[in-house]
């Protein structure tokens, strides 16, 4: 799920979104042409979607005794003048992330439409990969 703006219950309602075609959220955010508290609303309802639609239905068609929830990044919301994460700041908005733990049950109740094709990766490309991400 694509996390970063645009959020879509913010774009789909914005007022006048003619208002500077050239500025991102957190520019528009930033310069107060849409209101922290709406850009939030519209953060958290992302987040609903997500879980009600992406997550829940994933938690009851597999089991485990352990499943973590989290993020690889916060984002500032103007917490200490910062918007978005787009450079490194080391700042505790970006740095603290969600944790949460649950567990799963499969119950069966979604059946795959297609069947993914059988990926092995030798160790040194899941190491290239996490350290592009940043991970090692």
């Amino acid at each position: 799920m694509q996390e970063h703006p645009e959020w879509y219950s913010l774009t789909v309602g914005m007022d006048n979104p003619e208002d500077r075609p050239d500025m991102n959220m957190w520019e528009r955010i930033r310069t107060k042409r849409v209101s922290a508290e709406k850009a939030w609303d519209a953060y958290r309802d992302t987040l609903r979607w997500v879980l009600d639609d992406g997550i829940e239905p994933l938690l009851r068609n597999i089991d485990a005794d352990k499943v973590v929830l989290t993020s690889d990044h916060g984002e500032g919301f103007g917490d200490w003048w910062y918007y978005g994460h787009s450079t490194p700041a080391p700042i505790p908005p970006l740095k603290r992330v969600p944790w949460a733990v649950t567990s799963a049950t499969d119950e069966g109740s979604v059946e795959p439409t297609i069947r993914p094709e059988a990926i092995r990766l030798e160790n040194d490309e899941i190491e290239e990969r996490l350290a592009a991400l940043g991970y090692r």
